[in-house]
């Protein structure tokens, strides 16, 4: 997962390594494999690490570019990192890692805003420039990877979660009155940029900022516009399988073991029979939420069709006894009301 935070000082004073600390001790469950602060003038970054790709210390984080000048956080993958590195080597780069974060930092250097356009995966990253005074925030297309600022005039926070803002806050968290009424009325979450904490934003899908360290001011723009960007639909059936198939493929790059949930459905289905036909990926380990067949929503009978199969399957059972001995920690790590109990068995299967 990986957690970000940063401080940026309005005023202009140096930003203490303390509040950092306390913003990446509230989110360390996010990165409990590795951790790191860079702190230079009116700024900060904060890092904790969940170790993927380079399990070694060239991982580490924030990762600062060999001239000095580049320094950056991600929290995410890349998953054609491999591709655009070979491409950034053809150019001149030359690379001390195995990481797609030192990728995803030449590809900023190399094509600068644009690079965006370039990459596959999820991500949310800030790039501080150390000649221009400047910081460079994105959010992925489709917002996988979370972003969140707060600006009160003084300082920008920005982190991973909501918690880590609030803890260096300086005040009692007020609730945003209009997002609970869209929630309690029309059972609607994440519909702009707004959160349940009044003052604390998202930054939107598809979107970047440039700050500048000398007047700080965060103003989204939209640098993908899914409307913008729709392609031709499939019209040839194997077309799509072989796009589906180099999908999944693309996601196997990892360093560590990779598992899948699978919830008995066409889509995790259809992912981990691919696995297993097209990568011959028979160990790969699943991991299901089941309720007693018969029960609503119970999908064991569509699970169990690949018992035989596979050798790594691991399942877990919610039910309402479980919910009520988790809910005070359900609540905690989910930070914001959620619409349904669905979100209860995703728990589960992520501890599991």
């Amino acid at each position: 997962m990986c957690g970000i935070a940063a401080i940026i000082n309005m005023d202009g004073s140096p930003v203490r390594e303390e509040p950092l600390r306390a913003m990446m001790r509230a989110m360390k469950h996010r990165g409990p494999d590795d951790e790191g602060v860079f702190t230079e003038g009116n700024m900060g970054f904060g890092f904790v690490r969940l170790k993927i790709i380079d399990l070694s210390a060239n991982g580490h984080q924030p990762m600062t570019s060999a001239d000095g000048r580049y320094t950056i956080i991600f929290n995410g993958e890349i998953f054609n990192y491999i591709e655009l590195r070979k491409e950034l080597q053809a150019k001149g780069h030359v690379f001390r890692s195995e990481t797609d974060t030192e990728v995803l930092l030449a590809a900023h250097m190399q094509w600068g805003e644009a690079m965006q356009h370039r990459l596959n995966g999820m991500w949310a990253f800030l790039i501080h420039d150390r000649v221009e005074r400047t910081l460079f925030c994105s959010r992925d297309r489709y917002g996988i990877k979370p972003f969140f600022y707060f600006d009160d005039g003084d300082r920008i926070l920005i982190a991973s979660e909501p918690p880590s803002i609030l803890a260096v806050q300086g005040h009692q968290p007020e609730a945003d009155h209009s997002a609970i009424f869209s929630f309690l009325a029309f059972n609607r979450t994440d519909q702009n940029e707004g959160t349940f904490f009044k003052g604390i934003k998202r930054l939107p899908h598809g979107h970047m900022a440039r700050v500048s360290l000398a007047k700080p001011v965060f103003e989204p723009v939209a640098w993908y516009r899914l409307r913008d960007e729709l392609k031709d639909p499939f019209t040839d059936a194997d077309a799509y399988r072989e796009m589906f198939k180099s999908s999944v493929g693309l996601r196997l790059r990892s360093d560590v073991p990779v598992g899948v949930c699978l919830s008995g459905g066409l889509d995790s289905t259809s992912i981990v029979s691919t696995l297993a036909d097209d990568f011959g990926l028979q160990g790969v380990n699943t991991f299901s939420a089941v309720y007693g067949q018969g029960r609503k929503g119970d999908e064991s009978a569509f699970i169990d069709l690949y018992k035989g199969q596979l050798r790594g399957m691991h399942f877990t059972r919610p039910d309402e006894q479980g919910l009520m001995a988790d809910l005070e920690d359900l609540t905690r790590t989910q930070c914001e009301p959620i619409p349904s109990s669905s979100t209860y068995a995703q728990y589960r299967v992520m501890k599991l």
